[in-house]
């Protein structure tokens, strides 16, 4: 059989295609519950995985970043390597991953007992004093004290009180420092094979449910080229890589949870900045791309504007709305505020607010890598940017860096990303922030 394009011949194998099927997942409060269903939305599964697949992704794959993801890409591979003490699933429910139960009186206080038989991917075994120390080398503010109790207990004390979402976040993988500088040393089911850029992630134990060998290959150019080579997973944002996966036979398509929001971070003092009307912000999200976005509400996960808005002022009057080099729907977003920027009288209350009251031209939208734009944001350099936020922690990058800007942050679309792949990937859940696990159905 050829894989076809609308009836039209192909030059790659097709690749049988299958159907969503739900897969199981254990459902908690303070402690795990018996296993319950998760929504049809957390799971892309295959009962027949290929030995060996292949990945493609559209950004480069820092060492130094790891375990915290900086890219669509690292959030996908980081995922395999490395695990937390718990996992939020897609439905917001908690479920066991390094512990196996967890309780807290206060929310400040929590307990936790580690599963039977843990250990690091290069064979060394996981105990309580070991994840105590991997712990307290996170350097997450909110963390106070880590303490073991026994060989599986973690007792972990808080400044201020959290839910149990808080031990998902990536910068709370429990990891073993590398020898001379390689890869953080993770918990996860794969363990990670690197030389140059190349990069391999090998099953640790054997499970005919999931992929021996991962192949990661980064895409240089438009990522409709990785499918036409018959690649077998991509998570892209690009409304023009979604709609044409969605034409190829062997192809399934799924959406990701609404994972980031684009923010706007300018000058202004809290209360006197009023913030975009609903049909404003749906107009935003239409113009940054035609699939996966929407306006941002109070709920969103990136929404942080009561916690970040402290009225800093711009070291030199903004000329221009700064985005992130390879985020269209940012890019969207930034033309679209310049084009309402001018005329002055035409601009929005909103806009007109955040905006220098003696400006005599539009802005202007320039593009910086996502590391400039951080230490421009920091040092409150250009004066306007167009940030995507994950979570609202200190560990989030993004939000981090608004926090230190002392800058207005306004949320405005969210956004979310689309799964594209073959039965041959096998079985995958996935999780409240976007991210996705290779799992398996057995």
């Amino acid at each position: 059989m050829r894989r076809t394009l609308q009836g039209r011949p192909a030059t790659v194998g097709t690749l049988a295609a299958h159907a969503l099927l739900v897969v199981l997942v254990a459902g908690c409060a303070s402690t795990p519950a018996a296993p319950t269903p998760a929504a049809p939305d957390c799971a892309a599964t295959a009962s027949s995985p290929a030995p060996s697949i292949r990945i493609a992704v559209e950004d480069d794959i820092e060492l130094r970043n790891a375990p915290v993801p900086a890219s669509r890409a690292e959030r996908l591979v980081f995922a395999q390597l490395y695990d937390t003490l718990v996992r939020i699933a897609c439905d917001g429910v908690a479920t066991p991953a390094i512990a196996a139960s967890w309780s807290s009186p206060d929310g400040l206080t929590w307990r936790f007992q580690l599963q039977h038989g843990l250990s690091f991917s290069d064979g060394a075994p996981l105990d309580a004093p070991t994840a105590a120390e991997a712990l307290s080398r996170s350097h997450v503010s909110a963390i106070a004290a880590v303490a073991a109790v026994g060989d599986r207990g973690l007792e972990v004390r808080l400044h201020e009180q959290q839910d149990i979402t808080f031990f998902a976040q990536p910068a709370l993988a429990v990891t073993r420092p590398a020898v001379e500088g390689g890869w953080p040393i993770g918990t996860g089911a794969y363990r990670v094979d690197a030389a140059g850029r190349r990069i391999r992630l090998t099953l640790r134990r054997p499970d005919p449910g999931m992929p021996d060998t991962i192949d990661v290959v980064r895409v240089q150019r438009d990522p409709r080229s990785a499918l036409d080579a018959g690649i077998d997973l991509v998570v892209t944002a690009d409304p023009a890589t979604i709609a044409y996966g969605r034409l190829l036979d062997g192809y399934m398509v799924k959406p990701l949870p609404w994972n980031r929001t684009y923010t706007l971070v300018a000058p202004g003092a809290v209360g006197a900045v009023a913030s975009p009307s609903s049909s404003e912000l749906e107009a935003l999200a239409g113009d940054a791309a035609t699939t996966g976005t929407r306006a941002a509400t109070s709920a969103s996960p990136g929404a942080c504007t009561d916690r970040v808005s402290v009225g800093g002022a711009s070291k030199r009057p903004a000329t221009s709305i700064v985005w992130p080099r390879g985020d269209d729907i940012a890019r969207g977003i930034a033309e679209r505020i310049a084009a309402l920027s001018w005329p002055v009288a035409r601009s929005p209350e909103w806009l007109r607010a955040l905006l220098p009251a003696d400006r005599d031209a539009p802005l202007t939208a320039r593009a910086v890598g996502a590391d400039d734009l951080l230490a421009e944001l920091h040092a409150g350099r250009g004066g306007i940017f167009v940030v995507p936020v994950y979570q609202c922690r200190d560990s989030d990058r993004a939000h981090a860096a608004i926090m230190a800007s002392g800058l207005h942050a306004v949320p405005l679309v969210d956004a979310r990303d689309h799964l594209i792949h073959t039965a041959a990937a096998g079985s995958l859940l996935m999780d409240a922030a976007g991210g996705l696990r290779f799992t398996s159905v057995q």
